[in-house]
This record gives C-alpha cells, sequence and structure tokens, in this order.
C-alpha cells in the first residue's frame, strides 16, 4: 500500500484525514454486539475518499489497484456486523455524495448508492405514485447502496419477502477493482454476486430496486396478555393475503418500555403488535383485531414528514436500538423460526429461556411462507451465554444468524460458493474490496490486530 502515491492519483477528488472525522466514518452499528465492540472497536480507516459521480469512483479503484490500496465502501452506516469497519486500514469510500434518482420504469426505479431511502422512498410518492417494496427501519439514514450490500429484509417483508428473493432488487452497477477497472452492470440472479456481500465484490454505484402502486398507510398498535396471543395475530394478518400491509412487529412487554415517543400507546404488562397497514384494509384489520381479541392502542394515519419517528422505528433493529439505549449491556440474537408449528415452537422457545429474554419477533415470508424472524434482546454476560442461548434456539428447529461476527459466510445470510470466489477473482484479483471479511479468500493486503486478537467463532446454522 502506497498510501502518498494513492493519493496523488485520486487528483482533485475530496479527501478527509481529519482523526474526528476517520474515528467516526470509521464505525458503524457494530457497537450492537459486546464482541464485536471487543475486537473492532480500535480499528480506522487511514483516509476518507468522497467521490463525487461515477468517474470519481473509478478513478478510485484505478488509484486502488496501482497502488494496492484496500478500499472500504460506507453508506449511512447502519450495518450492525462491523461491514463498513476497515480490518487493513487504507481508504474509506464514503458515498454520500453519490446519490440521485436516475430513472423510474414500470415496477422498478435506478438510484445512485449513496441515495438515503427515505428521501428516495418521498420522491418516487410524490412524483412518481410509487414507493419502495422494501426498506429498512433505518430508512431516514440508511443509503440504498448500504442496505444492498449488508441488509437481508425490513419492513415489506411481511408482503414481499427478504431482500435476496427474486425480483426484488433487479440490477446492480457495480465498478470492479481488476486490473483495468471497469463497470459491470448485473442482471437478474446476478446481483447475488454482489448483494449482501459487504461490499467485498465491487463497488455498487446504483441499484434497481422493485416499485410497488403507492398507497395510503396506517399506523396501527395493538395490545394482547400474552405472547402467543400476540404472534397469533401477528402471523393470521400476515396470512391475510386479502389485506395490504408492510410490517407486523410482536413486541415484549418490557421492549416497549423503551418506546418513549409513543409509550402512551403502550399499555404496562402487554404485548404489543405494531402494525403497519394500507389504508383501504384498514377495516379488514379492525375486523380481525376483534377476532383475535385485541385491544386497538394507537390508529392513525402514517406521516413521515419530519417530527414524530415512523412506526416502523419501533421495529427490526430499532427496537434493538432502544433497548441500548436504556440499557447498555443487553445484546440480541437474529433468529429464523420454521413455518410449521410456529406457535407450538414460540411457547417451548419461551419456556426454555424463561426471563432471561425478552422475545421481539418480526412476522415475514421467508422462502414463501408465512413465518416470523425473532431479533430477541438480553443482558450479555460472556460468550458462553450466548452459545448456550443459541444452541436452545436451535435445539427447537429455530435457525439462527450469527449477528457477532464480521465473516460473511459466518452471519449465515448468505452463501458463499464457488460461483463467489469467481466473480471475486475476476473483478478484484487483488483482495482490495473490504478484505478480511470474505472466509476462506486467501492474499490480499495485510490486516490490523483485532482487540483481542480472537475470531467471532460463534457457530449456529445460518439460514442459507
Amino acid at each position: 500500500m502506497n498510501l502518498a502515491r494513492f493519493r496523488e492519483l485520486l487528483g482533485d477528488i475530496p479527501i478527509v484525514d481529519d482523526p474526528v472525522a476517520l474515528k467516526i466514518k470509521s464505525r458503524d452499528f457494530y457497537w450492537f454486539s459486546p464482541i464485536l465492540r471487543e475486537e473492532l472497536g480500535a480499528l480506522e480507516s487511514d483516509l476518507i475518499v468522497v467521490p463525487r459521480d461515477e468517474s470519481d469512483v473509478l478513478t478510485i479503484a484505478r488509484a486502488a489497484v496501482a497502488t494496492k490500496t484496500p478500499v472500504t465502501p460506507r453508506g449511512g452506516g447502519t450495518g450492525n456486523y462491523g461491514q463498513a469497519i476497515p480490518l487493513a486500514g487504507g481508504a474509506l469510500v464514503d458515498f454520500s455524495r453519490i446519490e440521485g434518482l436516475k430513472f423510474v420504469a414500470p415496477g422498478r426505479v435506478r438510484a445512485l448508492a449513496g441515495t438515503r431511502i427515505a428521501s428516495l422512498d418521498r420522491q418516487l410518492r410524490d412524483a412518481h405514485g410509487v414507493e419502495l417494496r422494501l426498506h429498512p427501519s433505518t430508512a431516514r439514514t440508511a443509503t440504498l447502496g448500504g442496505y444492498v450490500a449488508g441488509g437481508s429484509g425490513g419492513i415489506g417483508s411481511i408482503q414481499y419477502g427478504m431482500l435476496r428473493d427474486r425480483g426484488n432488487v433487479a440490477g446492480l452497477r457495480v465498478v470492479t477493482l481488476s486490473d483495468e477497472p471497469t463497470i459491470v452492470d448485473l442482471e437478474g440472479d446476478e446481483v447475488q454476486q454482489a448483494m449482501h456481500a459487504y461490499g467485498t465484490n465491487g463497488l455498487i454505484i446504483s441499484v434497481d430496486m422493485a416499485t410497488t402502486q403507492a398507497v395510503p398507510w396506517r399506523e396501527m398498535i395493538f395490545a394482547f396478555p400474552d405472547t402467543l396471543a400476540a404472534t397469533r395475530f401477528g402471523l393470521a394478518l400476515a396470512a391475510s393475503d386479502g389485506l395490504v400491509k408492510k410490517l407486523a412487529t410482536i413486541a415484549h412487554p418490557d421492549l416497549a418500555k423503551n418506546f418513549k415517543p409513543i409509550r402512551e400507546f403502550c399499555p404496562t404488562g402487554k404485548w404489543l403488535v405494531l402494525a403497519i397497514v394500507a389504508e383501504y384494509s384498514h377495516l379488514g384489520v379492525q375486523a380481525l383485531a376483534t377476532e383475535h381479541g385485541a385491544e386497538i392502542m394507537l390508529d392513525r394515519q402514517a406521516d413521515e414528514s419530519p417530527g414524530e419517528p415512523p412506526l416502523y422505528e419501533y421495529s427490526w433493529g430499532h427496537t434493538t436500538l432502544h433497548a441500548l439505549r436504556a440499557d447498555k449491556s443487553v445484546t440480541y440474537l437474529q433468529s429464523m423460526l420454521p413455518a410449521a408449528n410456529t406457535l407450538d415452537i414460540v411457547a417451548k422457545l419461551e419456556s426454555a429461556t424463561g426471563t432471561e429474554i425478552l422475545h421481539h419477533y418480526e412476522c415475514v415470508r421467508f422462502d414463501g411462507r408465512v413465518t416470523v424472524q425473532g431479533i430477541p434482546v438480553f443482558r450479555y454476560t460472556d460468550r458462553d451465554q450466548l452459545d448456550r442461548l443459541v444452541k436452545a434456539h436451535e435445539a427447537l428447529g429455530i435457525r439462527i444468524a450469527n449477528a457477532h461476527t464480521w465473516l460473511l459466510q459466518n452471519g449465515g445470510m448468505k452463501k458463499i460458493d464457488d460461483a463467489q470466489f469467481a466473480f471475486r477473482r475476476q473483478h478484484d484479483p487483488y483482495g482490495l474490496c473490504n478484505p478480511g471479511k470474505m472466509a476462506g479468500w486467501h492474499g490480499g493486503p495485510a490486516l490490523k490486530p483485532l482487540g483481542n486478537e480472537a475470531a467471532a467463532d460463534l457457530e449456529t446454522t445460518g439460514w442459507v
């Protein structure tokens, strides 16, 4: 790595090397995990480059290849697994200025990688009458490229499945770090080469996302006496194909205590289902709630104008975030329950874990079937406890994706096969893209020492 020469080759592309900025930008939400806090907390990039357009990204790639400088792409920094933390130093590529809408076509939109997702969704609704099928709970901060490179599902997964499902991401435009960097356009199943790859298979510069007709939405909160009643309703809502919805979050009463802006709608001791439903499905949802004995605590038109946070900011990763703000000793797991006998498994899991875990489920379509993804929260003690809780889930047939590793394969949400390695050998032969994140890749820049010289070696089944 020759940083001086790298800087020269960048020309007038903006560079940031202020120590405070380096520290801030070199981190994401890795601190959700006590293991990642311990092992990655001291790592930083050597400088930040801020490309302004596609041409700048190509220039950065050429400079990186010529000087063997590692590059780590960064969007909004909302990932939880250290995806944006540079393990080998080098240049952090800040995509915040690569933003904007490129085109809208029937069923899809192309936007640049640094585009803020909530901003894009709002523009699509206002100007084109469509909206994104899927977005993360961090939509107001997250970028489109970061979501596709590091995310797995989110708001809309109850209706459209996971991000990886065919059709949800229609295309990717990627800058390679081959001997002669170029741009490749990935379509159809080809997008899997760079999706959820943490930027290890090239620098994503634009994304084609699936869209659907925009509709008015309602935010609703339902209260139930226990886990099973809440989960039964959430699953029934998810399975009601005639009712259009994009969220059903099931939350433990003690997690709801952390939802301060909506605390008045969260009765003490009650399990909650937080839902976002289409306005025209409202009467059907009310009838379903009555059928399930739900108390309707909130029923209002969704409004994402500045001010009160949208209801989805109490779901998915935000549920853990609110818990961490209240108690920094907590952490989480990521589970996927079987679609068969889901309620029975929920009951058995609650019995097996007792009061140690505060359960939180997201209703989703996974591999075409309705089930729940668990994002349970608990007070962390040590790795033995983490391993024990993983085993308690897996003994019931619940699959766990490891949220406490920076290694792509170990996370369990992405299958790295020969095709993935072949793609990287072709387009990043020197392993300069986010080095250290793809297990099994040999060679590349030397990595910096970890916090305790240990790997996050928690064994889990994964989801693939």
